[in-house]
């Protein structure tokens, strides 16, 4: 059975598990608004209050931090993430460039709470900080290699398992008011004018990326997690 052992670009390892179309043309619409966030001002405050710190301290999301992350949870997870490394050398990306600051949100966040009310188990949560001039490589999300923000089941997963549905969801907060020069794409269809609160969320298999043309910085919070029932129910309903 073909792996991700069989392919040296993790874009064409994608290709061939026919997650998604493809088609340049489509006008379909690829992500949903699925609801509005509160009670996170203070969060917010204190991330713009320490955009410096952040700037410096916080894991830049580049190629070398990626890997230092994966790392730590084995030469396999390495394996796994060399195809997409492979893209990213490729196309010009240097090792050390920045795409994003991520962060793990604390505990007590609200963020947490509304893990449990849309229905994401075992949830995740980090800030993300996008400054002026950095991007988001074009990517799908497979969860897969495990890092200190995935469960911890996926470490374990077999060859064959690495890219299949493992039923792990993410959502996008906007913390702020969109601002010119910043842009979501998920497949063919991009997103500006969000709203602070804006829950966003796309489906399994739709590759997507971000970028920050503008002046100040792109700050939001994702979750991840174990969609259940009730998250599906959030979905459908908001479609």
């Amino acid at each position: 059975m073909t792996t991700f052992r069989d392919f040296d670009s993790r874009e064409e390892f994608v290709r061939h598990l026919n997650l998604w179309h493809y088609d340049k043309n489509s006008n379909k619409p690829e992500y949903t608004v699925i609801g509005q966030a509160t009670g996170f001002q203070d969060e917010l405050i204190d991330i713009k209050n320490n955009l410096e710190v952040i700037k410096t301290k916080w894991n830049n999301q580049s190629i070398d931090q990626i890997e230092k992350s994966v790392a730590a949870d084995g030469s396999k997870q390495l394996e796994i993430m060399q195809g997409q490394k492979n893209d990213k050398l490729k196309a010009g990306y240097h090792p050390e460039q920045p795409m994003y600051r991520i962060h793990a949100c604390p505990s007590h966040s609200v963020f947490y709470q509304l893990a449990k009310s849309l229905g994401l188990d075992s949830a995740y949560v980090r800030y993300h900080v996008q400054f002026p001039g950095e991007v988001t490589v074009f990517h799908t999300d497979i969860f897969s290699p495990s890092h200190e923000f995935l469960p911890n089941f996926v470490t374990n997963e077999d060859d064959l398992l690495v890219g299949k549905d493992n039923g792990i969801r993410r959502v996008i907060i906007a913390m702020e008011d969109w601002d010119w020069g910043q842009v979501f794409h998920f497949g063919s269809t991009g997103w500006t004018q969000w709203r602070s609160g804006d829950i966003i969320y796309w489906d399994f298999g739709v590759p997507h990326c971000t970028a920050n043309m503008g002046y100040v910085p792109r700050i939001s919070a994702s979750i991840t997690g174990l969609a259940t029932n009730k998250f599906y129910q959030k979905i459908n309903h908001a479609r």
